[in-house]
């Protein structure tokens, strides 16, 4: 049995010994070398406890090994010692929070190998805490094309979506940095990011000019299907610019007329038609809740010129306009989230 002088890991798996308060108990017992000659001092018990592979292999293995150091036998691994530093801090008791947390984005550097690692090891709790971690980031609001492409490099559906949704918020089609995990992606997944931001600027077009035209005294409230908002959520009482009394005489809902007969729909003040087309406007380039929030409450001088002269309006459309931008918001939020269940 060869002994060797491979470099030992930093602590907490260097085998030194260190303050009672910290240090790992029992004393270490098992050796991982990593592929680039690294030493891991690790302990049998809790590596068998997490990693039903390393419990199998300490049972299969005999009392004897050829490679021994400081009277631990040694097992040669193909990972790096970059993904055992990322990997086994995660199984053993906690000594650093900041290793529970991904706020740098050097930390996602060998975060796909670490969470492979983890797969291969069967460290079902370590495989779910990296997952949780790479889920509750706040890297994914600045790098969220990133974490897509972590998502689908290890097949974490809940990831890609979330992602999916964080890149929403910025332009369409904006200038993406290089991104390494890009690299280990295909050129179908790429397309799959670009088609769903399509589809989210299309669907948040629609949700908001579907507002601008219903059949005459049908109220629908944002939960239904038809995506038309018209009235407030609490008290379903139709918003100004559905009402017919109070108004001025260029104001108020205007009935249809096809082929000389009335029909059942009407529109809504040309102000608030014009309104709502800013507004869809808005979402064609920037397809998330937020954007529909802040255009539908962004009222352009000209329709606040025409909603001064009209009573109603004046008196209720500032108001009635907060509680629209509000279940607009939350609608395409929820549109939003349906695309990506569905293409993920």
């Amino acid at each position: 049995m060869a002994e060797t002088t491979t470099p030992n890991a930093r602590e907490p798996f260097s085998g030194a010994a260190v303050d009672p308060d910290e240090r790992f108990e029992p004393p270490s017992d098992i050796i991982l070398r990593s592929s680039d000659a690294i030493d891991f001092h690790c302990h049998k018990n809790i590596l068998a406890h997490v990693s039903p592979f390393f419990a199998d292999m300490f049972a299969a293995v005999s009392g004897n090994q050829d490679i021994q150091k400081d009277g631990k036998a040694v097992i040669p691994l193909v990972e790096p010692s970059s993904v055992l530093y990322g990997l086994l801090p995660r199984v053993y008791p906690a000594h650093n929070a900041r290793l529970f947390s991904l706020t740098n984005p050097a930390d996602l550097t060998d975060i796909c190998p670490v969470h492979e690692a983890a797969n291969k090891f069967q460290m079902v709790r370590a495989q779910a805490l990296i997952e949780d971690m790479l889920l509750s980031s706040p890297l994914l609001d600045t790098e969220p094309h990133r974490f897509f492409a972590i998502g689908c490099i290890r097949n974490i559906v809940p990831l890609i979506r979330k992602a999916a949704l964080c890149t929403l918020r910025d332009t369409v089609n904006p200038i993406i940095p290089f991104i390494p995990e890009f690299e280990l992606i295909t050129g179908n997944r790429a397309l799959e990011l670009s088609n769903f931001y399509q589809r989210c600027a299309l669907r948040a077009q629609s949700v908001a000019g579907n507002t601008h035209s219903v059949p005459h005294n049908v109220l629908v409230s944002a939960a239904d299907e038809a995506t038309v908002i018209t009235s407030h959520e609490a008290s379903g009482q139709p918003f100004v610019w559905w009402r017919e009394e109070g108004h001025a005489v260029h104001c108020g809902p205007i009935h249809q007329m096809v082929g000389g007969v009335w029909t059942q729909e009407v529109l809504p003040p040309q102000w608030y038609r014009n309104h709502v087309r800013q507004v869809s406007t808005a979402l064609r380039f920037v397809p998330n809740g937020t954007t529909a929030h802040m255009s539908a409450l962004d009222v352009a001088a000209p329709e606040r010129a025409a909603i001064a002269t009209c009573p109603a309006c004046a008196q209720y459309a500032l108001h009635d306009l907060a509680n629209f931008a509000a279940q607009l918001k939350r609608l395409v939020e929820w549109t939003n989230g349906e695309i990506a269940e569905g293409m993920w």
